[in-house]
């Protein structure tokens, strides 16, 4: 496996972020709860040509759908970028001139995937999402949403036996995300829907397609959408995670 490893490094279509614009405002005054989206080469919109198609502008098309517009939303995502490594590239990416210290008020993240294939221990996964999380704090966030792992083991860029033991991985990944996330207020775990068609991945074989990113936002937006129109919840994150430790995301 570490052979394979090192050749679907070394032979794998490595396709560009999206295009397009990464920071939006609605024309409201600032009115509405402002959004910031961070993460890895899946939010950048590696996959799909540009970000109306990716996660993030499929994401804010689906909140308009429902009558949701952030008063302001920004996304600061780059590939290859681990969980460690989220806080300062937040940091790089904040314009300061608009983004004070209370710039936003929910986020949703993304990452994961480069700590399963870079072998971060969990126990040092779990401590650098503490730290991202203090840094998502620091800019006022009330709420924060952890996208889970993907199902590694349909991502058919990734041979046999590596392609399973990766999609192993990242379900303990996972699981221990939604045991985390349950421990902290207003910080909930949201799980995957099935990868189960091909057209959901892009020509890479790696990343999701401008299909799954689709559905990828359609099933975000029912969660994201009630927290951008109410005020800051009270409930804590293991009362409405959606984790469940007998659910697969592989299943």
């Amino acid at each position: 496996m570490v052979w394979q490893g090192r050749r679907v490094r070394r032979l794998a279509l490595r396709l560009p972020e999206a295009a397009g614009a990464r920071i939006g405002e609605a024309d409201m005054d600032g009115a509405g709860a402002r959004l910031l989206i961070v993460g890895d080469s899946s939010a950048a919109g590696v996959g799909v040509a540009e970000q109306s198609q990716a996660l993030s502008g499929q994401l804010i098309s689906a909140l308009a759908a429902r009558g949701v517009t952030p008063g302001r939303w920004q996304l600061i995502a780059r590939t290859g970028v681990s969980a460690a490594a989220l806080p300062a590239l937040i940091d790089q990416g904040l314009d300061e001139a608009r983004a004070p210290a209370a710039a936003f008020d929910v986020a949703l993240v993304v990452v994961g995937v480069n700590d399963v294939t870079g072998a971060t221990p969990i126990v040092r996964w779990l401590a650098d999402l503490d730290r991202l999380h203090a840094r998502l704090k620091r800019l006022g966030v009330r709420t924060a949403v952890f996208s889970g792992l993907p199902p590694m083991e349909r991502f058919i860029a990734l041979p046999q036996p590596l392609r399973m033991w990766l999609g192993l991985q990242a379900r303990r990944y996972d699981r221990a995300l939604g045991q985390w996330s349950a421990a902290r207020a207003n910080t909930f775990h949201w799980m995957l829907p099935r990868l189960d068609d091909r057209a959901l991945l892009a020509s890479d074989g790696f990343h999701p397609s401008a299909a799954g990113c689709a559905l990828w936002a359609r099933e975000l937006v029912q969660t994201l959408a009630p927290l951008l129109t109410v005020g800051p919840v009270v409930a804590g994150s293991a009362e409405i995670s959606r984790f469940t430790p007998g659910s697969s995301i592989a299943t």
